[in-house]
Protein backbone atom coordinates (compact mmCIF):
# COMPACT_ATOMS: atom_id res chain seq x y z
CA UNK A 1 0.00 0.00 0.00
CA UNK A 2 1.60 3.51 -0.75
CA UNK A 3 1.16 6.12 1.39
CA UNK A 4 -1.19 8.44 -0.71
CA UNK A 5 -3.62 5.48 -0.47
CA UNK A 6 -2.37 4.09 2.91
CA UNK A 7 -2.95 8.40 3.96
CA UNK A 8 -7.04 8.06 2.38
CA UNK A 9 -7.86 4.52 3.64
CA UNK A 10 -7.14 5.68 7.96
CA UNK A 11 -7.73 9.53 6.77
CA UNK A 12 -4.40 10.84 9.29
CA UNK A 13 -4.90 13.93 7.25
CA UNK A 14 -7.82 14.50 7.62
CA UNK A 15 -7.81 17.50 10.66
CA UNK A 16 -11.04 18.52 10.31
CA UNK A 17 -12.37 15.07 11.24
CA UNK A 18 -10.54 14.32 13.97
CA UNK A 19 -12.59 13.54 17.01
CA UNK A 20 -10.97 15.45 20.75
CA UNK A 21 -9.23 11.61 21.14
CA UNK A 22 -7.30 11.36 18.08
CA UNK A 23 -6.46 15.54 18.29
CA UNK A 24 -4.79 14.41 21.86
CA UNK A 25 -3.21 11.00 19.97
CA UNK A 26 -1.96 12.77 17.67
CA UNK A 27 -0.19 15.96 19.78
CA UNK A 28 1.10 12.80 22.34
CA UNK A 29 2.77 11.31 18.71
CA UNK A 30 4.31 14.62 18.29
CA UNK A 31 5.45 14.78 21.73
CA UNK A 32 6.86 11.14 21.67
CA UNK A 33 8.67 11.43 18.11
CA UNK A 34 10.23 14.90 20.01
CA UNK A 35 11.46 12.18 22.93
CA UNK A 36 12.64 9.81 20.42
CA UNK A 37 14.57 12.44 18.12
CA UNK A 38 16.55 13.10 21.43
CA UNK A 39 18.22 9.70 21.44
CA UNK A 40 20.67 10.75 18.70
CA UNK A 41 22.04 13.52 21.10
CA UNK A 42 22.86 11.18 23.89
CA UNK A 43 26.44 10.24 22.84
CA UNK A 44 26.61 14.60 23.95
CA UNK A 45 25.12 13.74 27.35
CA UNK A 46 27.49 14.27 30.10
CA UNK A 47 26.44 11.31 31.71
CA UNK A 48 27.05 9.00 29.10
CA UNK A 49 30.80 8.24 30.20
CA UNK A 50 31.98 4.91 29.20
CA UNK A 51 34.00 4.62 25.89
CA UNK A 52 31.27 1.09 25.02
CA UNK A 53 28.48 3.87 23.75
CA UNK A 54 26.99 0.81 22.70
CA UNK A 55 26.92 -0.56 25.94
CA UNK A 56 25.26 2.81 27.24
CA UNK A 57 22.71 3.25 25.14
CA UNK A 58 21.69 0.62 22.79
CA UNK A 59 21.59 -1.70 25.95
CA UNK A 60 21.61 0.72 29.62
CA UNK A 61 19.06 3.30 27.82
CA UNK A 62 16.41 0.99 26.43
CA UNK A 63 16.72 -1.22 30.10
CA UNK A 64 15.01 1.41 31.95
CA UNK A 65 11.69 0.86 32.41
CA UNK A 66 11.29 4.53 32.03
CA UNK A 67 12.43 4.44 28.00
CA UNK A 68 9.99 1.11 27.83
CA UNK A 69 7.11 2.30 29.24
CA UNK A 70 7.74 5.84 26.78
CA UNK A 71 8.02 3.39 23.85
CA UNK A 72 4.36 1.64 24.19
CA UNK A 73 3.34 4.82 25.13
CA UNK A 74 4.25 5.73 21.94
CA UNK A 75 3.20 2.78 19.88
CA UNK A 76 -0.68 3.18 21.49
CA UNK A 77 -0.55 6.81 20.09
CA UNK A 78 0.50 5.98 16.95
CA UNK A 79 -1.81 3.15 16.35
CA UNK A 80 -4.95 5.12 17.38
CA UNK A 81 -3.80 8.41 15.69
CA UNK A 82 -3.51 6.07 12.17
CA UNK A 83 -6.73 3.61 13.34
CA UNK A 84 -8.55 5.10 16.15
CA UNK A 85 -11.36 2.26 15.31
CA UNK A 86 -8.93 -0.41 15.32
CA UNK A 87 -10.09 -3.32 18.29
CA UNK A 88 -6.53 -3.14 19.56
CA UNK A 89 -6.80 0.16 21.02
CA UNK A 90 -10.54 0.25 22.40
CA UNK A 91 -10.00 -2.48 24.58
CA UNK A 92 -7.45 -4.13 27.46
CA UNK A 93 -4.43 -2.67 26.36
CA UNK A 94 -5.64 1.34 26.97
CA UNK A 95 -5.27 0.94 31.15
CA UNK A 96 -2.14 -1.04 31.10
CA UNK A 97 -0.77 1.82 28.92
CA UNK A 98 -1.71 4.63 31.01
CA UNK A 99 -0.84 2.96 34.40
CA UNK A 100 2.73 2.08 33.05
CA UNK A 101 3.51 5.26 32.43
CA UNK A 102 1.97 6.89 35.36
CA UNK A 103 4.39 4.58 37.57
CA UNK A 104 7.01 5.94 35.51
CA UNK A 105 5.65 9.74 36.02
CA UNK A 106 5.46 8.88 39.93
CA UNK A 107 8.41 6.94 40.87
CA UNK A 108 10.81 9.65 39.22
CA UNK A 109 8.83 12.17 40.88
CA UNK A 110 8.92 10.73 44.22
CA UNK A 111 12.26 9.63 44.45
CA UNK A 112 14.66 9.73 41.43
CA UNK A 113 14.35 12.79 41.09
CA UNK A 114 14.74 14.11 44.72
CA UNK A 115 17.41 11.36 44.69
CA UNK A 116 19.52 13.06 41.77
CA UNK A 117 19.18 16.61 43.89
CA UNK A 118 20.35 15.56 46.91
CA UNK A 119 23.27 13.88 45.45
CA UNK A 120 23.84 16.47 43.00
CA UNK A 121 24.05 15.00 39.84
CA UNK A 122 21.22 16.89 38.49
CA UNK A 123 23.84 19.56 37.73
CA UNK A 124 25.66 17.34 35.14
CA UNK A 125 22.93 16.41 32.98
CA UNK A 126 23.55 19.18 30.59
CA UNK A 127 20.94 20.23 27.75
CA UNK A 128 20.17 16.95 26.48
CA UNK A 129 19.68 15.56 30.30
CA UNK A 130 17.37 18.43 30.98
CA UNK A 131 15.41 17.56 27.65
CA UNK A 132 15.54 14.22 27.68
CA UNK A 133 13.73 13.63 31.28
CA UNK A 134 11.21 16.37 30.72
CA UNK A 135 10.14 14.78 27.53
CA UNK A 136 10.11 11.24 29.11
CA UNK A 137 8.96 11.47 32.47
CA UNK A 138 6.64 14.62 32.24
CA UNK A 139 5.26 15.51 28.78
CA UNK A 140 4.59 12.12 27.40
CA UNK A 141 3.18 10.64 30.68
CA UNK A 142 0.83 13.93 30.45
CA UNK A 143 -0.17 13.45 27.54
CA UNK A 144 -0.97 9.62 28.11
CA UNK A 145 -3.14 10.68 31.19
CA UNK A 146 -5.06 13.35 29.06
CA UNK A 147 -5.84 10.89 26.47
CA UNK A 148 -7.06 8.35 28.77
CA UNK A 149 -9.58 10.80 30.55
CA UNK A 150 -10.55 12.22 27.21
CA UNK A 151 -11.08 8.81 25.94
CA UNK A 152 -13.49 8.00 29.06
CA UNK A 153 -15.55 11.54 28.60
CA UNK A 154 -15.98 11.02 24.39
CA UNK A 155 -15.31 7.48 23.53
CA UNK A 156 -18.93 5.64 22.31
CA UNK A 157 -16.88 2.45 21.68
CA UNK A 158 -18.52 -0.78 23.35
CA UNK A 159 -16.50 -2.55 25.95
CA UNK A 160 -17.50 -6.46 26.30
CA UNK A 161 -15.04 -7.34 29.17
CA UNK A 162 -17.27 -7.75 32.14
CA UNK A 163 -16.67 -6.39 35.72
CA UNK A 164 -16.33 -9.84 37.25
CA UNK A 165 -13.06 -10.49 34.82
CA UNK A 166 -11.11 -8.06 36.58
CA UNK A 167 -9.51 -10.24 38.46
CA UNK A 168 -8.14 -11.87 35.68
CA UNK A 169 -7.34 -8.82 33.32
CA UNK A 170 -5.66 -7.05 36.71
CA UNK A 171 -3.17 -10.58 36.80
CA UNK A 172 -2.49 -9.79 32.95
CA UNK A 173 -1.45 -5.97 33.56
CA UNK A 174 0.61 -6.91 35.96
CA UNK A 175 2.98 -9.58 33.72
CA UNK A 176 5.26 -7.06 32.12
CA UNK A 177 6.10 -5.25 35.17
CA UNK A 178 6.52 -8.11 37.57
CA UNK A 179 8.76 -9.53 34.75
CA UNK A 180 10.78 -5.88 35.34
CA UNK A 181 10.94 -5.72 38.56
CA UNK A 182 12.75 -9.10 38.29
CA UNK A 183 15.13 -8.31 36.07
CA UNK A 184 16.30 -5.15 38.01
CA UNK A 185 16.41 -7.46 41.07
CA UNK A 186 18.64 -9.88 39.34
CA UNK A 187 20.42 -7.42 37.14
CA UNK A 188 23.50 -6.22 40.06
CA UNK A 189 24.13 -10.24 40.63
CA UNK A 190 23.97 -10.49 36.69
CA UNK A 191 26.43 -7.83 36.06
CA UNK A 192 29.31 -8.92 38.03
CA UNK A 193 28.06 -6.81 40.80
CA UNK A 194 28.63 -3.81 38.84
CA UNK A 195 25.36 -1.90 37.61
CA UNK A 196 22.40 -1.29 39.31
CA UNK A 197 19.64 -0.36 36.88
CA UNK A 198 18.00 2.17 39.24
CA UNK A 199 20.89 2.73 41.75
CA UNK A 200 20.40 2.05 45.16
CA UNK A 201 16.40 1.50 44.58
CA UNK A 202 16.60 -1.86 43.19
CA UNK A 203 20.50 -2.86 44.71
CA UNK A 204 19.84 -6.15 46.53
CA UNK A 205 23.36 -7.33 46.13
CA UNK A 206 25.98 -6.63 48.89
CA UNK A 207 28.86 -6.30 46.73
CA UNK A 208 27.42 -3.80 44.34
CA UNK A 209 28.21 -0.72 45.80
CA UNK A 210 26.11 2.67 44.65
CA UNK A 211 27.43 5.63 45.55
CA UNK A 212 29.76 3.95 48.04
CA UNK A 213 26.55 2.26 49.81
CA UNK A 214 26.41 -1.69 49.42
CA UNK A 215 22.69 -3.00 48.32
CA UNK A 216 20.82 -4.91 51.17
CA UNK A 217 17.25 -5.62 52.26
CA UNK A 218 16.27 -1.62 52.76
CA UNK A 219 15.63 -1.77 48.57
CA UNK A 220 12.99 -4.03 49.14
CA UNK A 221 10.62 -1.27 50.29
CA UNK A 222 11.46 0.16 47.21
CA UNK A 223 10.44 -2.74 44.94
CA UNK A 224 7.75 -3.53 47.12
CA UNK A 225 6.49 -0.12 47.41
CA UNK A 226 6.24 -0.31 43.12
CA UNK A 227 4.89 -3.50 43.33
CA UNK A 228 1.93 -1.90 45.15
CA UNK A 229 1.91 1.10 43.33
CA UNK A 230 1.82 -1.03 39.88
CA UNK A 231 -1.66 -3.08 41.42
CA UNK A 232 -3.47 0.19 42.71
CA UNK A 233 -2.74 2.42 39.38
CA UNK A 234 -3.84 -0.49 36.96
CA UNK A 235 -6.74 -0.97 39.37
CA UNK A 236 -7.58 2.61 39.27
CA UNK A 237 -7.56 3.03 36.03
CA UNK A 238 -9.78 -0.32 34.93
CA UNK A 239 -12.00 0.21 37.35
CA UNK A 240 -12.87 3.71 35.96
CA UNK A 241 -12.89 2.14 32.37
CA UNK A 242 -15.21 0.21 33.53
CA UNK A 243 -17.32 2.55 35.49
CA UNK A 244 -18.02 4.41 32.41
CA UNK A 245 -21.01 3.89 30.53
CA UNK A 246 -19.90 3.25 26.70
CA UNK A 247 -23.09 3.69 24.69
Amino acid sequence: MCIKQFSKKYSIWSFKQYSPTRWVAYIATIIFVLQCFMFFFQPADPRVHDDNIFVNIWIKWFGFFTIQSNLIVGVYVIWYWINPKSKGVNGNFLPYMVSYITITFTLYSALLLPAAIRDGSVDKWGWVGYATNILQHYLVPISAIVFYFVYLGTCKQDFNKPNNDFPKSLLLGMIYPLCYVLYAILLPFMSAHQYSVYGEFTNLDPKCSIGGNPGGPAAWIYIGGAIAGFILVISLYRLGLFSKKHK
